[in-house]
């Protein structure tokens, strides 16, 4: 499950598709994870594939 400010920030964006929708999402819980040390949520490629079945 994504985060509540990730969930508000892909809503904000608005992308046009779900794998443009997932992509940001990635994005920003990668800038997310840089950004603190105790973050415990983590969406791969193979996540993101999964999610698009």
């Amino acid at each position: 499950a994504l985060k509540p400010d990730i969930s508000f920030e892909v809503k904000e964006f608005g992308p046009k598709d779900l794998e443009s929708a997932l992509a940001l999402s990635i994005n920003i819980e990668s800038a997310l994870e840089k950004s603190s040390d105790n973050s415990t949520n983590s969406i791969s490629n193979v996540d993101m594939h999964n999610i698009k079945k």
